[in-house]
């Protein structure tokens, strides 16, 4: 099985995101150690789970 590795930033803080949510960057975040990733934002099936995604807290951004 071959293995596909994608990285870079997730979210920008204080910048829109492409739903319009704008995440400041003096919030608190706490984030799981490891996350889903889904395909077409099907995130209520299970199926479309193609892998996960460990991400960190950077100075402006969310990296995975």
């Amino acid at each position: 099985m071959n293995t596909l590795t994608l990285t870079g930033p997730m979210l920008e803080f204080d910048v829109p995101s492409m739903n319009g949510f704008v995440i400041p960057k003096e919030c608190e975040l706490t984030i799981p150690e490891t996350m889903p990733v889904v395909f077409n934002y099907e995130f209520n099936n299970p199926k479309m789970v193609i892998g996960i995604a460990e991400a960190t807290i950077l100075e402006d951004h969310i990296e995975v």
